[in-house]
């Protein structure tokens, strides 16, 4: 598949998820409150955070080794699936106990953690099986299995709105359900081989590549993350609930630019040479941060729409949009 194409097309599936992200995020703003947000977001926040990093990087080198190494495909595949299946089993044991034992998120009943346990692995899965099509360039065929996911959930938080049964629960199962149904579409489109085998000379090569780009990732992400731990611990969720609203909308705008750099990573997997790379490097760069620079100006703008479109009970979360969208710019660039 072409790059402009790969391009154009995540640029219109996240402008999709951006205008549609919005509105479901009004609906569960004003539907849950700002303590009902805060309570969500929390929960959601710390399985999000271990299924996105819980890999430790293996996933993130999973492209390069699937394309550029001597190692076969099947084995590489094998290696990370099975790999991920240990770590899914191994975190999901250290909440159980962190629950049970240490209080950790003793703010909420057994179900949420049992949902969020399950988002964890499914995030964990789902990473992966990206990543395996974004190096193929099968970009388009990831794209659209998001987007039924993303749909459905829309439909789900409407339906749920309308029916005056959009809580706090309903809202992370229905996040649990929109990922399985992802989940399971890529399933069905990655097909390779694969055996009950880990190897671990692949697997040392894996971290050993992915952990630095890994540990850079989650630094950036707890650049605009970290803080809403400490919001929580000490002034609650009703706090929490507002600066996520803050947070959320500035992730959304700035969905564009990712859509580049999926593409870019799976252009570069099969670039035939050095040169080639960084010729496709530099342009995207600059593409990137051209629109980087224009959606700031658009968030600074309608930031101050906050309390007026969410509510009033938000309207603290127009200043923490203004704070949040430079570092923010950067950190997607």
């Amino acid at each position: 598949m072409g790059y402009a194409k790969n391009i154009g097309h995540n640029l219109l599936t996240q402008i999709l998820k951006i205008i549609f992200g919005m509105l479901t995020g009004i609906i569960v703003a004003r539907a849950l409150g700002p303590a009902g947000q805060g309570y969500a977001a929390y929960i959601l926040l710390v399985f999000n955070l271990l299924g996105t990093f819980g890999h430790l990087g293996i996933v993130s080198a999973a492209p390069y080794f699937q394309k550029k190494s001597a190692f076969a495909r099947r084995d590489v595949f094998s290696t990370n699936l099975n790999t991920i299946a240990l770590i899914t089993l191994g975190l999901s044991i250290g909440v159980v106990l962190a629950y049970l034992f240490f209080g950790v998120l003793s703010d909420y009943s057994s179900f949420y953690v049992v949902l969020g346990i399950i988002l964890m692995g499914l995030t964990l899965f789902v990473e992966l099986f990206q990543n395996w099509l974004v190096a193929d360039e099968r970009i388009i065929e990831n794209n659209r299995a998001g987007l039924v996911s993303f749909f459905i959930k829309s439909g789900a938080i409407l339906l749920l709105w309308v029916s005056g049964l959009l809580t706090p629960l309903t809202f992370v199962l229905v996040n649990a359900i929109s990922l399985s149904i992802w989940l399971i579409q890529l399933l069905f489109k990655v097909h390779e081989g694969f055996s009950f085998k880990i190897t671990g000379a692949i697997l040392k090569a894996e971290y050993l590549y992915g952990s630095v780009a890994w540990t850079a990732s989650l630094f950036a992400f707890l650049h605009y993350r970290l803080d809403q731990f400490m919001i929580k611990g000490f002034l609650g969720n009703e706090e929490l609930g507002v600066y996520t609203i803050a947070v959320t909308i500035a992730e959304l705008l700035f969905l564009l630019p990712m859509a580049i750099h999926s593409a870019l990573s799976g252009r570069l997997y099969n670039a035939d040479d050095e040169v080639q790379g960084r010729h496709v490097v530099a342009k995207t760069f600059r593409l990137s941060m051209l629109i980087c620079f224009l959606l700031c100006f658009v968030g600074a703008a309608g930031s101050f729409l906050i309390p007026f479109v969410y509510g009033k009970a938000y309207q603290g979360g127009t200043a923490i949009m203004l704070i949040l969208l430079p570092g923010i710019l950067f950190a997607s660039a």
